[in-house]
């Protein structure tokens, strides 16, 4: 058994990809290989408006309200497939 990769955006939203879920989806990887490709480490690629950027990591997790609980199911069950959130 090997692993595959998913994309679950449109099933989640109840249907299949539009051009612009495809579209979205190149300018992320292209924006993610960029990041790679130079050495970037440590940024996350981000959309705003209709332009793709990078925001380090830490800039992020400061914007972004924290909205999962990190003692609840959905990280106890990452964490026991293995997942590492770094603050261990």
């Amino acid at each position: 058994m090997t692993p595959d990769a998913q994309y679950w955006g449109p099933l989640q939203r109840g249907g299949t990809p539009t051009p612009y879920d495809r579209w979205l989806a190149t300018l992320y990887g292209a924006g993610a290989t960029r990041l790679a490709m130079s050495g970037s480490y440590g940024r996350m690629v981000n959309l705003s408006g209709r332009e793709i950027g990078s925001i380090s990591l830490e800039d992020a997790v400061a914007q972004t309200p924290k909205l999962v609980n990190p003692d609840g199911d959905l990280v106890t069950a990452a964490r026991g497939l293995g997942i590492v959130f770094g603050d261990e």
